[in-house]
Order: structure tokens, then C-alpha cells, then sequence
């Protein structure tokens, strides 16, 4: 396998486009988005390990925002829980069922953890949401 950085994020943001009740979701995020709903998706951090002779593997952490301008917030969080239900539940199965995960540009991840953002600037627009982080995503390549 050799995967590049853009091939592992395009693949996760497909995934998050995919679910119903995102109104955008692109594979890098753009300046302005006019979607009541919608997300971000970007590698946060990679490390990589040298493994045994000819191999290494990249740990990634990729983030996916998913964010709704600040109304009000009870309202707000009212519409992004059962996306954000959908969200989690869709990169479960595409690691667990599917069998081409994230169309082979990752092998893995080891945990899947969400943080709520109450206070999220974006391109001059107050949001809020929730972000979604795939930690120890894993891409092992042969040298």
C-alpha cells in the first residue's frame, strides 16, 4: 500500500459526505461554506514508526468538525446529535464491515473519540459542534 496524506483525509471525508443531514463535506476545507450543516475534515497530527526491515507505518490523527451556525444552542445541538450519531456510527462500520477500509488507505484506527466545540469561529461566522477524531489511524506501507 502507499497512500499519501490527501488519499487517507479524501477517503474519511467521503465517508462524513455520505451521511444524510450534512450539507457539505469537503476533502479540504474551503473559506466559505453557505450549508446549514457541515463539516471539516483535516490530518491533525502523523507519526511514523519504522517497523520491521522494509516496512514503516504512518499513525495519523484526523479530525472531522461538524459544525452549524450559533443560533441557539439547545436547537443546535438538537440537530447535529443525530448527525453526529450517524457520523460515528458510519466510520464503526467502515472499519468493522466494509471491507476495503476507507477504500484500502487505511488498515485501522484504534479510537474514535468526540469533543463538543461550543465556541467555534469560522470564516467570520460564530458555530458550534462537535469533532469527531479517528486517533492512531494506521497505514502500514512496504519500503
Amino acid at each position: 500500500m502507499t497512500q499519501d496524506f490527501t488519499t487517507e483525509v479524501t477517503e474519511v471525508a467521503e465517508v462524513v459526505a455520505a451521511v444524510s443531514g450534512i450539507g457539505a463535506a469537503p476533502a479540504t476545507p474551503q473559506e466559505n461554506i453557505n450549508d446549514r450543516v457541515f463539516a471539516l475534515t483535516y490530518l491533525m497530527t502523523n507519526e511514523t514508526a519504522i517497523s520491521e526491515t522494509g516496512t514503516m507505518q504512518h499513525l495519523l490523527t484526523i479530525a472531522v468538525d461538524i459544525l452549524t451556525p450559533h443560533t441557539t444552542l439547545h436547537l443546535n445541538i438538537a440537530t447535529l446529535l443525530p448527525i453526529l450519531d450517524l457520523v460515528v456510527t458510519a466510520f464503526i462500520t467502515e472499519i468493522t464491515t466494509v471491507s476495503a477500509f476507507f477504500d484500502g488507505s487505511i488498515d485501522t484506527y484504534e479510537i474514535l473519540r468526540v469533543e463538543f466545540l461550543p465556541f467555534y469561529p469560522y470564516s467570520g461566522v460564530e458555530c458550534v459542534g462537535y469533532r469527531v477524531i479517528l486517533e492512531n489511524v494506521k497505514q502500514k506501507i512496504n519500503l
